[in-house]
């Protein structure tokens, strides 16, 4: 809040024109704008749709038949500044306008305004003010605008704001759990967390309150799986890495104490089917911290300035959910269109991949990045440098070894009885076979197993053999796509 506060503070002294308000909670937003410009000196008038205009105590300043609309308000503001200049009036007026929507961006009548409300503002010396959860703006105002962020509650706030709620625990441990929610979400969390138990305010509570925020985000999921380092066959090299860092997300402030960074995260490299998903999903249970699956193709919106808030947020609210994995799956997707974004999407694509690519350099959050690549191709080199990823692996298909562990793992998972002889044989039979087409193909035999029999649904080595024998796998039909990614790994990645 103290950085809000000043920057608004820096915004009157220095009697800038257009301010746009970037607020995940635009009522409190709202308030606190509105008693601090009061505070400065100047006169206040909110306008939201519902109420229309009302002063900074939310007194109405027109009756409810009077109410007028967005473009009307805008037109009020104009002749205000108009009438003020002509009167020579120096009396400064802060404009307030919360809750807009997306749309009236992409209205030429509002952008038309909004320019003329900007230049008048510059010249009568009064402040124009948007308050909304993603800084949209009409594309021709946005150079006019100075951008402010408005932070979701501190600890310091969120401890005062818990400590309303007379129970048997202690503030300063639940505290650090809310951080990352609004003031209302940590007030719901704390009011459910007291209805269940009868009166007592839980960290489990607490922390179901932030999935909640989650899903709420729409561009996180979080990935409940019982997977672990057992359920993946082979990638030692990757197993081993994960091994030695669980031991600083499990002592995180001792690792601090000593200046040890916490792990940024791994880039996965390789042929589609190879493991890099299941490993993903595994690391959470590895490492004992929650997996975050983040879909960067979401992110994109119609609306400017959309697509890289939701990114903002997104990777904000992360940091609140630390320690934990982001995984990002098929990343070469989301980045798909930045060489060409300049002059295809007005560089939106860019400044989102730019966002994050900053991002994953500069945090210093336990947030433990798992980006998974099918194609090196597609990657902007920037993306590869050190310290974004701590390492990059190269996952190919499996070794001999890596098949029998495969094969034995979801035999298990089928109840498909076979000998080691049995095993070995499937092993030289799936040479070139990805690990997903391994798993496939004893699912099939088990499937084929249950429509000849459905009572018994007994698997044998022959269902397995037949169904092995009619895949082609995907080595066969992009051996030179394979070996390309081979080509740029050697010397570039470690062996997963």
């Amino acid at each position: 809040m103290t950085q809000f506060l000043e920057s608004l503070k820096n915004c009157v002294v220095g009697r800038v024109p257009a301010i746009s308000i970037r607020a995940p909670e635009i009522e409190r937003c709202t308030r606190i704008t509105a008693t601090q410009m009061k505070a400065f000196g100047l006169n206040v008038m909110i306008w939201s749709p519902a109420r229309g205009f009302r002063d900074e105590a939310n007194n109405p300043l027109q009756t409810e038949q009077d109410r007028p609309t967005l473009d009307e308000a805008f037109l009020i503001v104009v002749k205000k500044m108009e009438k003020k200049i002509e009167m020579k009036d120096n009396k400064i007026t802060a404009y307030i306008f919360c809750y807009l929507g997306d749309e009236w961006a992409s209205s030429p009548l509002s952008a038309d305004y909004c320019e003329r409300i900007v230049d008048l503002a510059s010249s009568c010396g009064d402040c124009f003010i948007i308050i909304s959860n993603n800084g949209v703006l009409p594309k021709e105002s946005i150079p006019s605008f100075h951008v402010i962020d408005f932070e979701l509650p501190s600890l310091d706030e969120i401890q005062q704001h818990v400590d309303l709620f007379k129970s048997n625990f202690r503030v300063e441990d639940i505290a650090p759990h809310l951080l990352g929610l609004s003031q209302i979400e940590c007030y719901n969390a704390c009011m459910l967390s007291a209805a269940e138990t009868g009166g007592e305010i839980t960290i489990r509570k607490v922390q179901s309150a932030k999935q909640q925020a989650v899903k709420k985000a729409g561009l996180l999921n979080i990935v409940n799986t019982p997977l672990g380092e057992k359920d993946v066959g082979g990638l030692a090299g990757i197993k081993q890495w994960l091994r030695a860092r669980k031991t600083i997300f499990e002592n995180i402030d001792l690792a601090k104490k000593h200046n040890i960074p916490p792990p940024k995260g791994l880039l996965l490299l390789g042929i589609p089917g190879t493991g890099k998903s299941l490993i993903a999903k595994a690391t959470g249970n590895i490492l004992n911290i929650p997996v975050l699956h983040f879909d960067i193709s979401k992110v994109f919106n119609k609306f400017v300035g959309e697509s890289e808030a939701q990114m903002r947020q997104t990777l904000h609210l992360t940091e609140s959910l630390a320690p934990c994995v982001l995984w990002v799956d098929e990343l070469e997707k989301g980045l798909a269109g930045i060489h060409s974004s300049s002059f295809s999407d007005s560089g939106v694509t860019a400044r989102i991949i730019g966002t994050f690519l900053n991002w994953l350099q500069e945090k210093t959050s336990s947030v433990f990045v798992i980006a998974t690549v099918n194609s090196i191709a597609q990657l902007p080199p920037e993306l590869l440098r050190k310290g974004r990823f701590d390492e990059i692996f190269f996952v190919d298909l499996p070794t001999p070894d890596e098949r029998k562990e495969i094969i034995k793992i979801h035999a298990a998972k089928n109840n498909i009885n076979l000998s080691e002889d049995e095993i070995f044989r499937i092993c030289v039979k799936t040479d070139q076979f990805t690990g997903s087409e391994i798993e496939q193909a004893l699912i099939a035999a088990k499937i084929k197993a249950f429509s000849e029999n459905p009572k018994e649904c007994r698997v044998s080595f022959y269902h397995v053999e037949s169904e092995i024998d009619a895949t082609k796998p995907l080595a066969h039909t992009m051996s030179e796509a394979i070996e390309a990614i081979r080509k740029w790994a050697r010397g570039r990645a470690r062996k997963a």
